[in-house]
């Protein structure tokens, strides 16, 4: 064998080994982008079914027991919630409140950071998030104007919006689709 031959043998080799290295490197990725998204999915179902589950539904229940009302269930504002209530009891549901905003503001960070997927979250709680935004708007711009920082609960509000935005879309597709049952005919 003479020198070229060595050299292009030398050179064939070189580049099968670089297309092996660069294939390996390629489905390596791929399978840690995907075992990376099942763990983060994964992670965040187990995170808010523990939410769901544990102590967050005794935080709601209390608020729902000193305010009479369930923000869930009807569109009670704010200034609906402190109706009536001297100081002492208007304080009590202020401190509820922000247990659960700071509940969700906790969550939107989360989301925000992809530690928790968008898509699940999405499916367990924008009817909750939208609701609770909804009625507690008021206290939200009370607390930002209280505290002089417009920053509070801006993640929850940023996620609440984008979710309404998201269900009003679907809502719009569901009408569509939407299979209206015909009459069935006598026989």
């Amino acid at each position: 064998m003479d020198n070229t031959t060595i050299s292009l043998i030398a050179l064939a080799t070189s580049i099968v080994s670089t297309s092996v290295l660069a294939l390996s490197t390629f489905f390596f990725h791929r399978q840690f982008k995907k075992n990376h998204q099942w763990n983060r999915r994964k992670s965040t179902h187990e995170t808010l079914n523990i939410l769901v589950l544990g102590q967050f539904p005794k935080t709601i229940d209390e608020l729902n027991h000193i305010t009479g009302a369930n923000i869930l269930a009807s569109s009670v504002t704010y200034a609906e919630l402190i109706k009536n209530k001297n100081i002492t009891e208007t304080n009590e549901i202020d401190r509820h409140i922000e247990k659960v905003l700071d509940v969700f503001e906790t969550i939107s960070i989360n989301v925000k950071n992809h530690v928790l997927d968008d898509d699940i979250t999405y499916e367990y709680l924008h009817t909750m998030f939208i609701r609770y935004f909804n009625s507690l708007e008021c206290f939200i711009c009370k607390i930002r104007k209280e505290a002089n920082d417009n920053r509070l609960y801006i993640e929850m509000e940023y996620v609440t919006k984008r979710w309404q935005k998201q269900r009003i879309h679907e809502d719009k597709l569901m009408k569509k689709s939407t299979i209206i049952p015909t009459k069935k005919k006598k026989i």
